[in-house]
């Protein structure tokens, strides 16, 4: 029998109730692939196993494993952090075996996501994406939109205003909001808009078990790489959750763009701790 720690937290959360929620377990044996798997469809949202010697793995509600989540990661750093002084570094591994860093500050409760990867995009019809949201395209910038990349595709469409952003409604049917995505490569439609504070953004899911996601970490970054040869900023606030309720806010900082398309970036949020409990497996 093993003892598995179990963490509901918030990643990137702005307000009471805010945030991405995530459930962290954290292990000292390793365990299967099968136990991992039913722990993770246990939970409403992404999951991650912190396994001996810090390697994560991520999990959607399906009990799916993926190959990255940033929110995740981030919230498994806390953990794995613990009391240990403020701006401390933790190093961890994913599916490829390459250590990834996040910074965390428990000061502040915030954790910083070191990130160096490729940034790819590519011109796709966003148009069927929108339809299924039952978007007026009027209320759009251009059907002609971007699929962009720091780590999963997502379809970038800007809106005409905040308050077009707000009132589009989740797809109403799963099944064809999926297929259009894999029509054109997507995991997801990453709505944003310029506001007078950073940007607003709304993030539908392909397929993760529920309609809208509060908090999209790397589709908020492949944002910000996007938009940084026009605005040319330290710190990119992306806005997100406002209209599910869920405030969240997600700060993109010291991007640099390097030969092929390499980037670093940091993406930074603040954790919110809600529940931490033994559980028998």
């Amino acid at each position: 029998m093993s003892v598995v720690c179990r963490v509901l937290a918030r990643v990137f959360a702005s307000e009471a109730g805010g945030g991405n929620p995530v459930t962290i377990f954290r292990t000292t044996d390793p365990l299967s692939s099968s136990i991992q798997s039913s722990l993770a469809q246990s939970c409403e949202w992404e999951s991650v196993v912190t396994s001996p010697g810090n390697n994560l793995t991520f999990f959607m509600p399906s009990g799916e494993q993926v190959s990255f989540c940033a929110h995740a990661a981030m919230g498994a750093s806390y953990v794995i952090n613990g009391t240990a002084s403020a701006n401390s570094s933790v190093e961890f591994y994913t599916g490829d075996f390459r250590p990834q860093i996040a910074k965390v500050d428990t000061k502040s409760n915030e954790v910083g996501l070191m990130m160096d990867t490729v940034y790819q995009e590519v011109s796709v019809d966003a148009t069927p994406l929108l339809l299924q949201c039952g978007i007026n395209l009027e209320h759009v910038v251009s059907s002609r939109n971007l699929n962009a990349s720091v780590a999963r595709y997502k379809t970038l469409v800007q809106m005409v205003s905040v308050d077009a952003l707000h009132k589009v409604s989740p797809p109403t049917n799963p099944d064809a909001f999926r297929n259009a995505c894999d029509n054109i490569d997507s995991t997801g439609l990453y709505l944003y808009s310029k506001s007078s504070s950073g940007f607003e953004c709304r993030q539908f899911p392909r397929n993760s078990g529920y309609p809208e996601d509060p908090a999209t970490g790397i589709a908020a970054a492949a944002l910000a790489v996007h938009l940084h040869p026009t605005y040319r900023l330290q710190q990119y606030n992306i806005y997100q959750g406002t209209a599910m309720g869920r405030p969240s806010l997600i700060q993109i900082r010291n991007i640099h763009i390097g030969n092929d398309n390499n980037i670093k970036l940091e993406c930074w949020g603040r954790i919110e701790v809600d529940l931490m409990e033994d559980l028998k497996i």
